[in-house]
């Protein structure tokens, strides 16, 4: 089913206190927030290649922040795949495929920094794994697209400073795929 709401932005907050450079502290928060073992591998396996498709065109244009119910990968200025209060949001780019529209919600976006049209895919792990190859490519084109300026240089993630090396560690622990580096860290500007 397909709405004309906007996508508003989220006010989580980051973990307070929390150690973002801790696997383990992630890892506590994901089997909490995602109690599923096959969602939360899928969700970790599918976060790692959104953020293999940022790096690829936009090296230091993505940010995985930690929250206590949930994360958010941000590229560039943007949201692209975010979990929390066990529901994801997976941006895309591109028509909203039909099968896309049979299962969970799909929202038109306004980002500013992005072409038109986007749209939010919403709905639980089990619902976007089984849309994935449907929406993948769209998902695939908003990452890149987010990763980049209109004139092709790369973006600099202005979320560096939220984070989560943890996160990142957690995934590729649980998805068994490669760690990309970030090529810096919070502390660097």
């Amino acid at each position: 089913m397909m709405f004309n709401r906007q996508v508003r932005d989220t006010k989580d907050k980051a973990v307070a206190g929390a150690d973002r450079d801790s696997a383990s502290f992630a890892e506590s928060v994901m089997r909490q927030a995602c109690p599923d073992a096959h969602a939360r591998r899928f969700l970790m396996a599918r976060m790692l290649e959104s953020i293999a498709l940022a790096e690829k065109v936009g090296p230091r244009s993505w940010a995985v922040t930690l929250f206590d119910n949930g994360f958010r990968l941000n590229v560039g200025q943007v949201e692209a795949f975010v979990y929390l209060n066990r529901l994801a949001r997976f941006l895309m780019l591109g028509a909203a495929p039909a099968q896309a529209l049979t299962v969970g919600d799909v929202v038109s976006c306004s980002y500013r920094s992005m072409p038109q049209p986007q749209f939010a895919f919403y709905g639980s792990a089990q619902e976007l794994e089984r849309l994935q190859s449907h929406l993948a490519p769209l998902h695939a084109a908003f990452v890149q697209t987010a990763a980049v300026t209109s004139k092709g240089k790369p973006r600099r993630s202005p979320y560096i400073r939220y984070h989560s090396s943890g996160l990142h560690d957690y995934a590729v622990q649980v998805a068994g795929a490669s760690r990309v580096d970030r090529p810096a860290g919070r502390d660097q500007t």
